[in-house]
């Protein structure tokens, strides 16, 4: 499915991020469920990743080089200038990410409950007083929306210390995905004009630099927060359904997008609760407002089949809170 959809290197690291973050949203709720410990449920993980990366290197280098032969598309000195102050642009922001981090009190839960993964083994069956709680109520957020699985993960398999890895790891991994994201964002609205396609990505940049209007702006948590799911989910989770959108309405014959806006669903509700919400309605308007414009009352359809994830969980979410 994924080769079917898009041939370039930003696609495939953009959708096979979330496709990971999906894969541990399905198999880590059941985990949870069963009181899988967490190296059990790391080392799976691990597995499935070993098996993605060695079959899809392979088979991106493959296909994205046969892509490139076939364009032969020319590249221009105004080019080559515009994606290396791009670069330089993405570099900077990456450097000052790493090195004027920002501590606030959600350190106290994402972070701690990562940490208290990798020492006790357990999966969110501590309270951030330390004490041992079979009360399902305290993780319950977590059921829904276990992102600091994430963190924990990487620093159990890395060896690099937990808060080491939310603050300099997660957020230089991030900041890349949200470049490739732009840049897949500027691909569909400049197909012919290559040469606007960087100015895109350093025009959002600089909004980003320069948004600090709120301390709840979508630029303020991609920039200071980005190693938190909600910081995600604003900052790349919505640009990236922007794009699923966007390919959605120009091929409307290439149904296995919609199988990616399942899996898109599936990422924002492992990342955030407020992922799991947006998910839901970007979805929902979506798919009526698409289904009016092609008169087609299948496109509602596999709209509701890719919100099964938002469903599901919110359904966890309100039943058992």
């Amino acid at each position: 499915m994924l080769f079917r959809i898009e041939r370039s290197l930003a696609s495939f690291y953009s959708i096979g991020m979330f496709l990971l973050w999906a894969i541990e949203q399905l198999f880590l709720v059941p985990c949870i469920f069963l009181n899988v410990s967490f190296r059990m449920a790391a080392a799976f993980f691990l597995v499935i990743m070993v098996l993605f990366v060695a079959a899809g290197v392979p088979a991106a280098v493959f296909l994205v080089r046969g892509h490139v032969k076939k364009k032969r598309e020319k590249w221009t000195l105004e080019m080559v200038i515009l994606y290396t102050l791009m670069w330089l642009l993405v570099g900077f922001i990456m450097y000052k990410t790493a090195v004027l981090r920002n501590l606030d009190m959600d350190d106290a839960t994402y972070v701690v409950h990562a940490v208290d993964m990798v020492r006790t083994d357990t999966m969110f069956r501590t309270t951030l007083t330390g004490l041992q709680t079979d009360d399902f109520l305290q993780f319950i957020k977590y059921l829904v929306s276990p992102w600091p699985f994430f963190g924990a993960f990487l620093s159990f398999t890395t060896g690099i210390r937990t808060a080491a890895v939310f603050h300099a790891v997660i957020p230089q991994m991030i900041i890349l995905l949200a470049t490739a994201v732009y840049h897949q964002l500027g691909e569909v609205f400049f197909p012919k004009e290559r040469v606007y396609r960087p100015m895109f990505v350093i025009f959002v940049w600089l909004f980003n630099l320069f948004g600090y209007v709120s301390i709840y702006s979508a630029e303020t948590f991609l920039m200071m927060r980005s190693w938190q799911g909600k910081a995600v989910v604003a900052g790349v989770g919505v640009p990236m359904m922007i794009w699923v959108f966007q390919r959605i309405y120009e091929e409307a014959d290439k149904y296995e997008l919609f199988i990616l806006l399942a899996v898109m669903n599936f990422a924002l509700c492992f990342m955030s609760g407020v992922g799991l919400a947006v998910g839901a309605a970007m979805t929902f308007i979506f798919g009526v407002v698409y289904a009016v414009i092609r008169r087609k009352i299948k496109i509602i359809l596999y709209s509701f089949l890719a919100l099964t994830a938002n469903i599901i969980y919110g359904a966890f979410y309100i039943c058992l809170r």
